[in-house]
């Protein structure tokens, strides 16, 4: 079975949040890339798991990609449940 995941990222509030989610990702360009990922996955039967929103964005350091300790250990949660609940083998 493949298991895809989306990471969690950095979402900015403030001066130009309306038009990008962070200095890396124009909204436009993320929803769409998300979109293509959505059918592509259901298209192909994979599990796919998109947990880009899923980590508070007071979580990430330095970067819009990089997760505080506590950020890692939430999302190594997330992944380890759903594995778990998809009951892999």
């Amino acid at each position: 079975p493949i298991l895809l995941i989306n990471e969690p990222m950095f979402i900015s509030q403030g001066e130009n949040s309306d038009l990008r989610y962070n200095f890396y990702y124009p909204r436009w360009v993320y929803d769409a890339y998300r979109e293509m990922m959505l059918k592509i996955a259901r298209e192909q039967n994979w599990h796919y798991f998109d947990f880009w929103d899923r980590i508070d964005p007071a979580e990430f350091t330095n970067s819009a990609v990089h997760m505080s300790p506590l950020g890692t250990h939430q999302l190594a949660r997330l992944i380890g449940g759903t594995i778990l609940d998809l009951q892999l083998p």
